[in-house]
């Protein structure tokens, strides 16, 4: 248990915690006893999904303990399929993702949002029928081993399984759970840039994830890191001070290390959720507002202004949407439906840029930005084809990413999914499937069999065949694919 911080001294009337007599003001949770039994858990659950990373072929021993038998889709891929079908909760999911990739592309920071979660009969985490432990196991699956970005990765995981199990104990009813996620700081200015740190900014996350009234909500407040040009960070002094009011120490701590020592905060601390938190990182950067040097605003009436900018992106989240789902038969794998929605999304928002000059257009790089600029003079000028020529240069130089991660694909990836193969489902026996025999995700489109991780997730809606296995398909394509190799050398 963390040392019991005297007074949170964010603002003048400062909140004395003399009067909590019978429970601790702030609690770092790697120092609880129970904390050493999940992070164990999520360990195990780390190393298991860590190793299907960059595997080089698929493998089809089932893996019962990962079957999300509560939740519907184990990834973005599975319901981008139920969606064309007409799934609803499908289509909710896409439009939640699709939500939150638009918010963290355009805006950087200086935003707050909220989302909810559900509570399975087996206490998992869930958002529109989806596991987090899914969203766990996929992201360390598609982060390579010797990326930088995978202790983050990892950690982000280990706090999933924190607040299932703070959750399951009742003590998210009573306490915040506090986690500050800050740009790496164990990289290059290209190496940020390419995992989708915005370094302008260096912005970072301030999450409180807590449970009211059987309802479990994360909220998010993206702040600065740094002031935009070439100004120093002042994120991790900053936290140093925010570490001492929370009573937990963050001197000398990487970000990673700061990321994966969350703090339980008492709920009487912070009246205002994590604006209590944005409050005292500004206090604690000597006076900024959402980190940024500007004059500072009513936190409460901002947070109000945050919620209807996000409400003006419904339209084209929507639009969004709607061609992802359009283009349901390019995607076969979940990094493809990934991609999917970071392309249109990029696309879509670009547009929105030209005509929202609220949004900073450095977001799309700075050759993007130039076009964007371009196209927004154009537009008041009148001059509608150089604003559409603007936009196309935009749209094709655009190089903007939503939240960083470790997905980072390498010259190996890139061979091993270049190749698609003509297959037949082992399932229903479908001979028109398309896929790369070594990719460890495989999904048929007419069954809605999944292979995820080299592991079967979903036997579509036919039962098992006595056709040949994946395994089977896949040694006689490299066969062909040898046989044909040879006869090119012999010719």
């Amino acid at each position: 248990m963390a040392e019991a911080a005297p007074k949170l001294n964010y603002e003048q009337n400062q909140i004395e915690t003399s009067k909590l007599t019978d429970i601790a003001p702030t609690i770092a949770v790697p120092d609880m006893h129970e904390d050493i039994f999940t992070q164990r858990r999520a360990d195990k659950f780390i190393r298991k999904f860590g190793s299907l990373a960059l595997q080089d072929c698929v493998s089809l021993e089932s893996d019962k303990t990962f079957e999300n038998q509560d939740g519907r889709f184990n990834n973005l891929m599975e319901a981008i399929h139920s969606a064309r079908e007409g799934d609803i909760e499908a289509r909710n999911m896409i439009a939640v993702n699709v939500r939150t990739d638009v918010v963290e592309r355009t805006i950087k920071t200086g935003h707050l949002t909220e989302v909810d979660l559900n509570v399975n009969n087996q206490g998992q985490i869930m958002q529109f029928g989806q596991t987090m432990e899914s969203v766990y196991a996929n992201a360390l699956m598609s982060t390579p081993r010797s990326s930088k970005m995978l202790p983050r990765s990892e950690a982000e995981a280990r706090n999933g399984f924190r607040i299932e199990n703070l959750h399951r104990q009742g003590l998210l009813k009573d306490y915040n759970f506090v986690v500050f996620s800050m740009a790496s700081d164990d990289m290059s200015q290209d190496e940020l840039k390419k995992a989708g740190f915005f370094t302008e900014t260096m912005s970072m996350a301030i999450q409180v994830t807590s449970a009211d009234d059987n309802k479990l909500s994360t909220q998010t407040a993206f702040v600065s890191g740094k002031n935009p040009g070439n100004n120093p960070r002042h994120d991790k002094q900053a936290m140093v001070k925010v570490g001492e009011a929370l009573g937990v120490n963050y001197y000398g701590k990487s970000a990673c290390e700061v990321l994966n020592t969350p703090v339980l905060v008492h709920k009487s601390l912070m009246p205002d959720g994590v604006l209590d938190m944005v409050k005292l990182y500004d206090n604690s950067v000597g006076g900024t507002f959402f980190g940024e040097t500007k004059q500072a605003m009513d936190y409460r009436e901002y947070a109000k202004k945050c919620y209807h900018r996000e409400q003006n992106f419904n339209g084209k989240v929507k639009d969004i949407t709607d061609e992802i789902i359009e283009n349901s038969s390019n995607v076969w794998s979940p990094s493809q439906a990934t991609k999917l929605l970071h392309k249109t999304s990029e696309k879509h928002m670009v547009d929105y840029a030209i005509a929202d000059e609220s949004i900073d257009a450095m977001v799309f790089g700075q050759k993007a930005a130039v076009h964007i600029d371009q196209a927004r003079q154009a537009n008041k000028e009148g001059r509608i084809l150089d604003a559409n020529r603007h936009q196309s240069f935009a749209e094709a130089t655009a190089e903007s990413s939503s939240c960083p991660n470790g997905a980072e694909e390498t010259e190996k990836q890139k061979n091993k999914t270049s190749s698609i193969e003509k297959m037949t489902c082992p399932f229903c026996k479908d001979p028109n499937q398309y896929g790369d025999p070594c990719s460890p995700n495989q999904h048929c489109t007419s069954c809605r069999a999944t292979v995820v991780g080299g592991k079967v997730i979903s036997r579509g809606g036919s039962l098992w065949g006595s056709g040949p296995s994946f395994l089977e398909l896949y040694l006689q394509i490299r066969a062909k694919q040898k046989s044909k190799s040879h006869n090119e050398t012999v010719a």
